[in-house]
């Protein structure tokens, strides 16, 4: 029997992305920087296309003066690379993904950037990382049949060959007209997977 293919998202899936303005308490200790100062700027740093946007990270580092490849390394040698920074429940389900489906990470955003996050997620250890900046379901479409894991939602229905599961905060509203289940937890998302993964 072959193994399910499963991508699951990196930001506000597996990583918490709100809590990535920490970086910025690291590089205070090597550079002359104020991290509050640079957080209220990274809205400057963020590139558009269409509905959904980036954060250009490693621009924003430059604009400081910062070579982003080794603040980046700073971080992933930092404290916060015990795990820290995963989404509650992200270290149980990928375990238990990484038994019974062959897993990648499929992440929108600058390469160099969503490594850095990736790599800080001890669960990943091992799993593929793919970075794109194109939308997700161009690169699903030819991936054959496969699920997503991801917060954000499609806006359409995805292609046949692709089982979608949205997870949003706790804090968000469900919406229930969508054509794909909706779930405010990883470990419901799990639940939802064992019975119908196969």
């Amino acid at each position: 029997m072959n193994r399910p293919k499963v991508f699951l998202d990196l930001d506000r899936t597996i990583f918490d992305t709100d809590r990535a303005i920490e970086f910025w308490q690291v590089w205070a200790k090597y550079y002359d920087i104020v991290p509050e100062m640079c957080v209220a700027e990274r809205d400057q740093f963020y590139i558009w296309k269409d509905e959904t946007y980036m954060h250009d990270m490693s621009n924003q580092l430059r604009s400081y003066g910062i070579d982003s490849n080794q603040a980046y390394r700073q971080v992933i040698e930092s404290e916060m690379s015990d795990g820290r920074l995963e989404m509650p429940y992200a270290s149980e389900l990928v375990t238990w993904l990484k038994g019974v489906a062959d897993v990648a990470v499929l992440t929108y955003g600058p390469d160099d950037y969503q490594r850095c996050k990736a790599a800080l997620c001890l669960s990943l250890v091992g799993i593929p990382v793919v970075t794109t900046l194109q939308p997700k379901l161009e690169i699903l479409r030819e991936s054959g049949d496969c699920w997503l894991i991801d917060d954000k939602d499609l806006g359409v229905k995805p292609p046949d060959n692709i089982h979608f599961v949205q997870v949003i905060s706790p804090d968000d509203i469900v919406v229930q007209d969508k054509p794909w289940p909706i779930y405010s937890s990883l470990k419901a998302v799990k639940e939802y997977l064992y019975e119908n993964l196969y």
